[in-house]
């Protein structure tokens, strides 16, 4: 186990037992809880130790931070392996103190031991204070670029793809759908109603 202390802060490997903690300061930074993304993510480095490098930074009040990062293998095509960083997060009254800076040169150490060629990762354009920290650790952006797709996106689906049917006569403040099939005239007339 790599243990580094500076500080009052010390830098272990990430624990099952840090799950609550973790949950707690990505929530407040995500404004949602993800606990299955992160229980998933601590027993995928429980059960395949090798695939993945994950450390935590405590100080005296407890967990001040983490960092998760799995290790890439031939991933398109590339034939170095590398270190992919999945989350980061330092708690709000930690931030400030360099705790991320320390966790990430504890990445970097991780991968400099491990002939790791680079680490990579991804951000969402509009989070700035992200990008900012990205670009002070010396990320730089990448020549590929993510592009997403919904799965069973691109085909028609009648669900999502049609337009929405009102009955003649029956929308919010039963008025007349004039972009439907045309009825029978009469019903509306049957029914003592004034078209609004």
């Amino acid at each position: 186990m790599d243990i580094v202390a500076t500080k009052k802060l010390t830098i272990r490997r990430l624990e099952r037992e840090d799950l609550g903690d973790v949950v707690a300061i990505d929530a407040i930074a995500e404004r949602r809880p993800r606990r299955a993304y992160f229980e998933r993510r601590l027993d995928a480095a429980r059960h395949q130790p090798g695939l993945h490098a994950q450390f935590a930074a405590c100080d005296e009040k407890g967990l001040a931070g983490y960092i998760l990062a799995r290790i890439l293998d031939g991933e398109f095509g590339r034939a170095e392996h590398g270190l992919r960083l999945e989350a980061i997060g330092v708690r709000d009254d930690a931030k400030g103190q360099r705790v991320g800076t320390r966790l990430f040169d504890t990445l970097c150490d991780y991968g400099r031991r491990h002939d790791m060629a680079d680490v990579r990762t991804q951000a969402a354009w509009t989070n700035h204070a992200m990008l900012r920290w990205l670009d002070a650790m010396c990320f730089a952006l990448a020549p590929n670029h993510v592009v997403d797709c919904a799965v069973a996106g691109g085909e028609y689906a009648s669900a999502r793809d049609d337009p929405e049917v009102i009955p003649h006569g029956e929308g919010p403040a039963h008025e007349t759908n004039y972009g439907a099939k045309p009825g029978n005239d009469f019903e509306r007339l049957a029914r003592d109603e004034a078209e609004t």
